[in-house]
């Protein structure tokens, strides 16, 4: 057997990384594998551990090309901030790949490495990650100018690091701030992408139809647009733009290939953004789906969308390809599945299905948003428990940790069930501004109406409720509609418009099945016909009312 020589042996010792890296990847792709059927185990931890053996193997060679030390060293780096929290030991790895780029002029290595190490000071540093973040996009800029004036060949668009940088400051930044740098950087530049990726961060697209090749991008404006429509509550024109995406995801040419979607800023230069799964997507679309529909509840569409999302989240597989996306995807789709679970809870509260609303909320654990006390009161208000209702609402009103939406809506149902009129007076007062400069104009016309029904029954006061009614009509708000008609029938007495309004909240409740509000309208319209001593109309109404105080006897307890 013929031996080797010095030549032939140098040669080989030096090429080691050209057999143990892609013997390392074969590793890490079956971990993944293992990690998307079995999630964390035992298999998943031998097969990484193996392939960043390799690695290291690699970093033994005492006579490797810099390069090499610098991309096994990137590598390593790579894999245990995507499965582990080594920080310590990924800024040590980091810091020699960093000196290497540094001594060998390798800007764009280096660039990619500050990346990963500012991922390490996001999670022990926050103000390191500042710091460096800070100087790189001032570096990534100085780097793209002179780029772009020697005409530099290089591999990607100089310009991608100024919004990898960017991106990255999201860790610690105003959303707002980023976003308006990424569309200033882009308008200058004339990156397209790049401009409507500022705007769907910053939610701030035209409601008009975005063109767009890919299907990924496509969905993620609509669903920015019905985010933007919601934050305002113009649920009738996000109502409009969910048959579009519905109709994309039952496209046959529909595509999602990953988690992450692409932003070009040339031919051959993207960033990659990491949003979701298309098994995350679809849970999405039926949350908000469902939540488009909840204030109506003449629909049922808003209880079988959310009916239906509950049902595949037992069947999520989760397609992460790392750990910590993994573990982020679990935290995700447990949220979601409570957000499921408390709007479902609302719906069936809105159609008065106490026992459906009782089921979930017995088996709902409680959270730190304060949703879930506002649900308790609204339900022992159905169920004519007050006290213990205002208790639940009080005890959300005061935690000023819960979002100011969650205070107004806990408020509002507050003032709406106090006994003492000083105190429903002050809270009204204390909740005005709020209400009134909040971007939802729904909140101001459930104060409006709260205040017309606390300072009495003037005639006068009347012509604020009609305007209230077709608001809320806009605003596909039923139970507001119902509050309002009720209370206008009242205030117009004996007059004909008393017994059109009693009747468009009877018609109301018989279209949302609703047997709560067909009682309280019918018992109004009888009381009507008794004062103008339409008696047959009145006998009729009042066995339609005995009807709907039977069906529902069992249920409230003031009935």
């Amino acid at each position: 057997m013929t031996g080797l020589n010095e030549t032939d042996a140098r040669i080989l010792v030096t090429s080691r990384h050209l057999f143990l890296w892609p013997l390392a990847e074969t590793y890490f792709k079956n971990a993944e594998k293992v990690l998307q059927d079995c999630g964390v185990c035992d298999s998943f931890g031998r097969l990484l551990s193996t392939g960043l053996q390799c690695l290291y193997s690699v970093l033994m060679d005492t006579k490797m090309e810099p390069r090499v030390e610098l991309l096994t060293r990137k590598r390593i780096c790579e894999v245990l901030l995507s499965h582990t929290v080594e920080y310590a030991d990924v800024e040590a790895i980091l810091n020699r790949a960093l000196i290497i780029a540094e001594q060998h002029n390798l800007t764009e290595y280096k660039f990619s490495l500050q990346l990963l190490l500012s991922r390490v000071f996001c999670r022990t540093s926050p103000k390191a990650a500042k710091v460096l973040l800070t100087r790189c996009v001032r570096e990534a800029e100085e780097y793209a100018k002179v780029a772009e004036i020697y005409h530099s060949n290089n591999q990607s668009n100089p310009h991608r690091w100024v919004y990898e940088f960017l991106l990255a400051t999201l860790e610690f930044q105003n959303v707002s701030q980023v976003a308006n740098s990424i569309h200033n950087y882009a308008n200058h530049h004339k990156h397209q992408h790049l401009q409507l990726l500022a705007m769907i961060l910053n939610q701030s697209l035209p409601m008009d139809e975005i063109s767009t090749d890919s299907d990924q991008i496509s969905i993620l404006c609509l669903v920015t647009q019905i985010a933007q429509c919601l934050r305002k509550g113009e649920i009738l024109l996000a109502r409009e733009i969910l048959p579009k995406i519905h109709s994309k995801l039952e496209s046959e040419t529909f595509v999602w290939p990953s988690s992450y979607i692409d932003f070009f800023i040339d031919d051959t230069s993207k960033i990659s953004i990491k949003w979701m799964s298309i098994n995350q997507l679809y849970l999405l679309i039926y949350l908000i789906s469902g939540f488009c529909y909840i204030s109506d509840s003449t629909s049922g569409r808003a209880s079988r969308f959310l009916q239906e999302g509950l049902r595949i989240t037992g069947d999520f597989k989760h397609q992460e390809r790392c750990v910590l996306e993994y573990l982020e995807s679990q935290k995700w789709i447990n949220n979601i599945t409570k957000d499921m679970k408390y709007y479902l809870i609302a719906t069936y509260l809105s159609r008065s299905r106490l026992s459906k609303a009782e089921r979930i909320l017995q088996s709902t654990e409680d959270d730190q948003t304060g949703f879930l006390g506002i649900l308790k009161g609204m339900y022992l208000q159905k169920r004519g428990d007050l006290k213990k209702a205002e208790v639940h609402y009080r005890e959300t009103a005061k935690n000023f940790s819960f979002r100011t939406d969650t205070f107004i809506i806990s408020t509002l149902n507050l003032i709406n069930i106090l006994e003492d009129s000083a105190a429903a007076s002050r809270c009204l007062e204390s909740i005005e501004p709020l209400c009134n400069k909040h971007e939802k104009k729904i909140f101001k016309l459930w104060l409006l109406v709260l205040k017309v029904i606390r300072e009495g029954p003037q005639v006068h006061q009347s012509n604020v409720l009609p305007r209230v009614i077709q608001q809320s009509s806009e605003y596909a708000n039923t139970q507001l509609q119902y509050i309002s008609l009720t209370e206008l029938s009242e205030r117009f007495g004996k007059l004909e418009h008393a017994e059109k309004m009693a009747i468009s909240a009877l018609e109301l409740a018989k279209k949302s099945k609703d047997e709560l509000w067909c009682l309280i309208s019918g018992r109004i319209l009888e009381d009507f016909y008794r004062s103008v001593q339409k008696y047959d109309k009145m006998r009729q109404q009042a066995l339609e009312n005995s009807a709907y105080s039977k069906l529902i006897e069992d249920i409230y307890s003031f009935v």
